[in-house]
């Protein structure tokens, strides 16, 4: 299993030492060394001590008419989730109609599960998209007059998602993990769809997710000092 793994490589005070024979560069004084490796994060919550993931469906704040949020989100975690961890995840509907569903423990207790020992991925989305006008920095062009960088306003469409992240257990319908997420990220493109947006913008949650329960690698500077 991955989480065993990353185990084992955190009990071993040497592994990360193994990249630096193919990733270092020597100072100029050749007193020390500046290598990059890759340490494991920790990992905030354990999915793989349940049975089962059961991704069910979101309570979606603003229904959009151009794409079906709740649809798409919850087939993109089911997803993603089945092939990153050992336990098997499956999905089902409920039907939240309001936040206060969250604080309601009898209400997730009844909600089937394939193994009693099971974790339910739900929570809150919303989505939001609007054309701002931004400051952008204007490049100058080869042999243009010496005159220094500019700034000039600019229309951009900006799109937000709000991603409220609840883990909650099947057996007591209490809830063992919380996180909002808000991300939001620009397009110069005018024709750029709030669809096509929206898959950049859960990516970023997906990964934020995954470093949080997976501990995927995180890319560090370390130095080696020559006695």
């Amino acid at each position: 299993m991955r989480l065993e793994k990353m185990r084992s490589l955190k009990n071993n005070k040497w592994v990360w030492l193994l990249p630096v024979l193919i990733m270092y560069s020597c100072s100029s004084g050749g007193q020390y060394w500046r290598v990059r490796v890759e340490m494991p994060r920790p990992v905030s919550f354990e999915l793989e001590r349940f049975q089962e993931m059961v991704v069910t469906d979101f309570l979606v704040l603003k229904e959009r008419s151009d794409f079906d949020l709740n649809k798409e989100t919850t087939e993109y975690f089911a997803f993603e989730f089945g092939k990153n961890i050992q336990i098997p995840v499956s999905r089902t509907k409920i039907a939240p109609e309001s936040v206060e569903i969250f604080e309601q423990e009898d209400f997730w207790t009844d909600i089937p599960t394939a193994n009693e020992d099971a974790i339910i991925f739900t929570g809150t989305i919303d989505y939001k998209s609007e054309v701002r006008k931004a400051l952008v920095d204007r490049e100058k062009r080869q042999f243009e007059d010496p005159f220094p960088d500019s700034t000039a306003l600019e229309e951009r469409k900006f799109f937000t998602l709000f991603f409220s992240l609840y883990l909650i257990d099947s057996k007591t319908g209490k809830t063992l993990y919380q996180k909002d997420f808000k991300e939001t990220r620009n397009y110069q493109n005018p024709n750029q769809t709030a669809y096509f947006a929206y898959f950049d913008l859960i990516q970023s949650v997906k990964d934020k997710l995954f470093q949080a329960f997976l501990g995927e690698e995180l890319l560090q500077e370390r130095y080696l000092i020559a006695k």
